[in-house]
Formats: C-alpha cells, structure tokens, sequence
C-alpha cells in the first residue's frame, strides 16, 4: 500500500533530485508538507529540474491553499527556465484563483494555443469557471472547454463533478446538459460494446435456388 511505498521510499535517505522528487511524490498524498521539503531539497540539488518546481507550486497552491506563493514559483519557472503549456496553465489557474483576469486568460491563450489537450482544456475550464463573478461570459466559456475536453478524453467528466475549481458552474444549466450528454454517450458505447462482446451464432446467408438462378441469367 501507499504506506508500504513510502517505508520504502525513506529506507535509504535521498541524495539526488530526482530520488527526492520520487519520495515527494510517494508522501504527497497524505503528507504534503513534508512532500514539499523533499521537493524543495531536490530544487535546491538540481534548480534546472522542472519536476521539482511543478511539484512544489502544485503543494501549496493545490494541498495548502497558498495560491500567491504558488504563482511565485511557477513565474520563477517560467522566467528562467521558459514556459511549456503545462506552466502556462497551472500559472492560469493561480492568477484565476487570486483575481488577475486579464493574466489568467492571457496565460490561458498561450497554453492552448501551444497544446490543447484534454487536460489543458479541463484547466482552461477551470480557469473560466474561477473567473464567473467577473466576467459575464466565463460561464459559458468554461462549459464550451470542458465539454471539448470531455469529447476528447471522457475521464474527465468524472473529475469535472469533483474538481473544486469548478464549483461555480456545476450549478449551470450549461453544465447539467453537458453532464447528460456524457452520461448518454456513455451509456450508448457501454451498451454497444457490451452487445458486440456477447457472442453470437453465424447465420450463413440463403443461396438462391440453382434453377431460378439459371432462369435469371437466360
């Protein structure tokens, strides 16, 4: 279990970045504080190791609510180190969760346009969804990406029901008839998937009798 693999993971103490971002992860989920020492350290080791930066911008913006330091880190990353769309988004998501709309959406622009993804296009969603109180349009905005990123990739509606990003507009008539549109092509390949493994017998199609064939062809 996850308390096996962290017993494991701390038998020897880590010297390099990477076995320290491995730990962080194996501790991350019941324990992100002392995750994100162990990806602090690894940023300490390695500064031009991303995972280690990402790692640590998702714990507190993402495990301890610090949005603001969050940004911080990820600014750093992309500053020095050059964005890729995954840095872009979760920058998004920061800026949309303190406030700064025309950042958010600016970031939200680049990511996309670099790689839309299912999952860039669920953040783009949740981006939005963050920005409803501000921007008249956002609810809409968000619905349109989260269904485009569901059609994409389906796992996502599962997350789409949890995500607390997400919260402004489960309530939306957007949302709900999205949610039923999902649920219905879900259902429909379930069935048909389901109907295609059950086995079934061959018929052989009728051969038309020899003579009347003869008599067709005179």
């Amino acid at each position: 279990g996850a308390a096996q693999d962290r017993g494991i993971a701390l038998q020897t103490p880590p010297t390099d970045a990477v076995s320290c971002v491995a730990v962080g992860m194996a501790m991350l989920k019941e324990q992100p504080k002392e995750a994100l020492t162990y990806f602090q350290k690894a940023a300490d080791l390695d500064p031009q190791l991303r995972s280690a930066q990402r790692n640590i911008a998702h714990v507190l913006g993402d495990r301890l609510g610090e949005d603001e330091q969050a940004l911080q880190v990820i600014d750093r990353l992309v500053r020095d180190h050059g964005g890729l769309a995954d840095d872009y988004i979760s920058r998004a998501v920061y800026h949309a969760r303190l406030g700064h709309i025309a950042a958010a959406t600016t970031d939200v622009q680049q990511a996309l346009q670099e790689e839309p993804t299912a999952k860039i296009l669920f953040q783009a969603a949740c981006v939005y969804a963050l920005l409803t109180d501000e921007d008249s349009d956002a609810n809409v905005i968000a619905v349109g990406l989260l269904g485009r990123a569901v059609q994409q990739e389906p796992r996502w509606l599962a997350v789409a029901l949890r995500d607390p990003d997400l919260k402004s507009i489960r309530g939306s008539n957007g949302f709900r008839e999205l949610m039923r549109a999902a649920s219905t092509i879900r259902r429909s390949v379930y069935a048909g998937m389901k109907q295609l493994d059950t086995p079934r017998s061959m018929s052989t199609p009728d051969q038309p009798d020899r003579t009347e064939a003869s008599s067709a062809i005179e």
